[in-house]
């Protein structure tokens, strides 16, 4: 098997056999993949489907549906880019310290 490592990578391999702990690179890369598989079994396996409600009730929150409003925090008229215009605009001025 043939690995493309980016250079970051290697060079931490090089270091780890400078060093002395390892003997080769390959030496350093098993030990570290060793771990990962290490670290990756211990970990809880995700189940394959998870369902919405379920997890809402699990996380005491409420189901959000996108077709029932939330608030009327913006006139109809305005469009989404006027929205964002503001957002960023009011964030803005929030950072500099002048009031929206």
């Amino acid at each position: 098997m043939t690995l493309d490592v980016p250079n970051e990578y290697e060079e931490i391999l090089r270091r780890a056999v400078a060093s002395g702990a390892f003997a080769s690179e390959q030496e350093a890369l098993v030990r570290a993949l060793e771990l990962l598989a290490q670290q990756t079994s211990q970990l809880p396996r995700l189940p394959d489907v998870i369902d919405i409600d379920e997890l809402a009730a699990d996380q005491n929150v409420g189901v959000f549906h996108a077709d029932t409003p939330v608030a009327s925090i913006w006139p109809e008229d305005e469009s989404a880019d006027d929205f964002l215009f503001f957002l960023k605009q009011t964030r803005s001025e929030n950072v500099s310290g002048r009031a929206p």
